[in-house]
């Protein structure tokens, strides 16, 4: 592991992007071998790439992780030549963002010996205002500093379908930390009659899929929400930065069910924090989303 990540617990903590996904919506461009983030589906750059660029400074390389499947492992590795190479973390095989999550925060806190705050970013998203997602960043890294559970929520601009919603109650914070809200709840992807009733009212805001919390706390929810994931993570734990790490991974994760960290703890927690984040987001899921920022042919 770098010798440079152990004096970076302190302060913003650490970056980790989620890149392991198929990208089965961009098929057939999209292949186990070189999915939707090896891409370059919103600009010239891969969307790995785009990601780590609109963290850098505030998380230089020795602060960012990346956690992918272990057949993009090598890809990742020469798409971030920068990163040092224990910095990718392969998953022996995808168990969506639970698991993700749960290993990234078990590798970190092994690494500096003490809880971190993790900032934690999907990998196929588009952010057309990167220097506003590092201050939220910054902002968003002291509440979690505290023990705080954060996520970044979009003001919707229509009653879109695509996305999840989240549900804002009442304020909290004060002074100079960021204005945020209590998270009431976490809404599935809604009907369009649904999703135009929650834009009117006011309170809603589209799921970015972006979090915020120390790696104790992560950990601490998934044992008690997750307890398989728990007890899998906390037997691997002793192998970290070891020659058995590969395999101890590989034998934790057999067991590990397929589940995200959204339905599988977040929706459980109370207390989480939701930031209205104005950034200019927008999530690449498929085709028509990447289509809309390129220029049209004489086709079309």
């Amino acid at each position: 592991m770098s010798p440079q990540s152990r004096k970076a617990g302190s302060g913003v903590g650490f970056a980790v992007i989620m890149a392991g996904g198929s990208g089965t919506r961009f098929w057939p461009l999209s292949r186990r071998s070189m999915p939707k983030q090896l891409l370059p589906l919103i600009s010239e750059k891969s969307m790995v790439r785009e990601t780590a660029k609109r963290l850098f400074p505030l998380f230089p390389p020795e602060r960012l992780f990346v956690v992918t499947t272990v057949e993009q492992g090598g890809a990742i590795r020469r798409e971030l030549p920068e990163l040092h190479p224990d910095h990718v973390i392969d998953e022996p095989f995808g168990r969506d963002t639970a698991p993700c999550i749960g290993l990234a925060a078990t590798i970190i806190e092994h690494l500096v010996k003490r809880p971190a705050v993790l900032s934690v970013l999907p990998a196929d998203q588009d952010i057309a205002r990167p220097a506003k997602l590092r201050s939220l960043l910054l902002q968003a890294a002291r509440y979690a500093a505290r023990g705080d559970v954060v996520t970044f929520g979009i003001k919707p601009t229509s009653p879109s379908t695509r996305f999840g919603y989240l549900e804002r109650g009442e304020r909290v914070g004060s002074g100079t930390l960021a204005p945020a809200f209590r998270l009431k709840r976490f809404r599935e992807k809604p009907e369009e009659s649904l999703a135009r009733r929650f834009v009117r009212s006011g309170r809603f805001y589209w799921n970015s899929g972006i979090f915020l919390f120390r790696s104790d706390v992560i950990l601490n929810a998934i044992r008690t929400h997750l307890p398989a994931v728990g007890r899998g993570l906390d037997a691997l734990r002793p192998y970290c930065g070891t020659a058995e790490q590969e395999a101890e991974t590989r034998k934790a994760y057999r067991k590990f069910p397929r589940i995200s960290i959204d339905y599988g703890v977040m929706e459980k927690l109370g207390g989480a924090v939701v930031i209205e984040a104005d950034m200019a987001w927008d999530d690449i899921g498929g085709w028509e989303a990447s289509a809309a920022r390129w220029k049209r042919d004489r086709d079309g």
